[in-house]
């Protein structure tokens, strides 16, 4: 049977909520990006500029698949069995 005290919960729960702002902050980067081009002006920019925007904005989606990926290996390595007894 699988025991868990009220800490061990507390740094879980610490532990996701941080990988979960760190992903809010890659989809904030993200949507802001993504946003500019959408503007009428975008495409006045030159080529290599356009490509490393895109490549900037391809790297902050591979960061926040990656800090979900850790958030969700988490979890799952730290699921609880079905007969979860809490002991305070």
């Amino acid at each position: 049977m699988a025991e868990y005290s009220v800490s061990y919960l507390l740094n879980l729960i610490n532990a996701q909520v941080k990988l979960l702002e760190n992903i809010n902050i890659c989809l904030s980067k993200a949507e802001a990006l993504a946003q500019m081009t959408l503007s009428d002006d975008f495409l006045d920019y030159s080529n290599v500029s356009i490509y490393n925007f895109l490549w900037a904005l391809s790297d902050i989606i591979e960061q926040a698949k990656r800090l979900n990926e850790k958030s969700l290996n988490a979890l799952l390595k730290r699921r609880p069995c079905p007969d979860l007894k809490i002991v305070k």
